[in-house]
């Protein structure tokens, strides 16, 4: 912009006695704000001790408000990601669609999610991972088909009974050798049958690694009722979802498969699935369906978003530590301090944003609803 032979007219969204607080492009300058209190009126400030909490409030607030008279009227502000499913469920219950701007991300489609339980059980071969990755829907099907039993009923009856401590598919750990397998064994095959080559966990090259977790795939989703070419009206997003997901896990794997052998080097196949969930999460992101006409819905906006939303009335979900204001995690090559000095963003430029945002969003909603909420008590290690 200083380069442009023109001139440039800077328009910042804040009244004129703010303008210390920005530079000629119109960016912040932390230190005019990190140091500021941001005044929140307590009876804007909702307080409650989960997530589902949230969501629950968030609906009733909704239902409460006699303003809003269109769907458009209210839209929701997503601050922590954890709350999303809580709100789907909860407005779909209402019947309201919520709409999620962002899309779904790819680590919570069911492939990811059959891939993070796969990942585990292969690393520890642990009894609670077994029975956590048969519970899965998609894998429970599958399973069910190979086996003239309930998987998940056979392994709830036989882990409180014989108390093993780890599954090594067909072949038993030494220390479980002497306890009755024969009740589970044909459980262990179907499995076994279905990772094939990636049973064993041994190191390989990532474009096999890459082909077994494909072949995998066709095992677990072959035949799936989503996947099918006439579905019910119902259905239908869940089997958008289903196949943009796979789409996206077959491009990842593509990734692996094409990553030179000496760049990529030998990796375990539950280290293959930790790349392709990296890889995966980076680029795989399902777009939010269409609304149909006429049906009520709400739009799920990020953080970020908030400024830039037109509707007079918004509720602020996950206004949490560590979520507002933002925090990266600690990298040994980008630390905070250098990131700073490079000029990048830094632990004080995100703090100074989001205290612009929301000092912004209180003072621009005038008597207008306008509701964060906030955990009383963390939820998650990182909160």
């Amino acid at each position: 912009l200083q380069e442009l032979e023109t001139a440039t007219e800077v328009l910042i969204f804040a009244p004129e006695s703010e303008a210390a607080g920005f530079d000629e492009f119109g960016a912040l300058r932390p230190e005019a704000w990190t140091g500021r209190s941001v005044p929140l009126p307590l009876d804007r400030w909702r307080v409650v001790r989960t997530p589902e909490d949230q969501a629950r409030l968030t609906v009733a607030i909704a239902a409460s408000s006699d303003s809003l008279e269109y769907a458009g009227d209210l839209s929701i502000g997503v601050a922590d990601d954890e709350v999303v499913p809580y709100l789907v469920r909860r407005l779909d219950a209402a019947g309201v669609r919520a709409r999620d701007a962002s899309g779904t991300p790819f680590s919570r489609t069911a492939p990811a999610r059959l891939l993070a339980g796969l990942r585990m059980f292969l690393e520890t071969r642990s009894s609670a991972s077994l029975a956590a990755l048969v519970r899965h829907p998609d894998l429970e099907r599958a399973l069910g088909e190979r086996v003239d039993f309930d998987p998940v009923l056979r392994l709830d009856d036989y882990r409180p009974e014989h108390l093993p401590r780890r599954f090594d598919l067909l072949e038993p750990d030494v220390a479980d050798a002497a306890r009755p397998r024969r009740d589970v064994e044909p459980l262990l095959e179907a499995l076994h049958g279905i990772l094939g080559p990636l049973a064993s966990n041994t190191a390989q090259s990532l474009a096999r690694a890459a082909e077994g977790l494909r072949e995998a795939f066709r095992a677990v989703y072959a035949g799936h009722p989503l996947l099918e070419e006439e579905i019910d009206e119902v259905s239908l997003e869940d089997a958008r979802v289903l196949r943009a997901s796979l789409e996206g896990a077959a491009a990842a794997l593509v990734t692996l498969e094409t990553t030179p052998p000496e760049v990529a080097g030998d990796a375990t196949p539950a280290a293959a699935i930790g790349l392709l969930l990296r890889i995966g999460e980076a680029e795989s992101i399902v777009a939010p369906a269409p609304v149909p006409a006429g049906q009520p819905s709400v739009e799920l906006l990020g953080w970020l978003e908030l400024l830039l939303d037109t509707a007079p009335h918004l509720v602020v979900t996950g206004f949490n530590e560590g979520r507002v204001p933002a925090s990266a995690e600690g990298d040994s090559f980008l630390p905070d301090r250098v990131r700073g000095a490079l000029g990048l963003e830094d632990d004080e430029h995100r703090t100074a944003r989001d205290i612009y945002i929301t000092s912004a969003l209180l003072a621009s909603r005038g008597d207008q609803v306008l509701s964060l909420i906030h955990i009383s008590e963390p939820t998650r290690q990182d909160t």
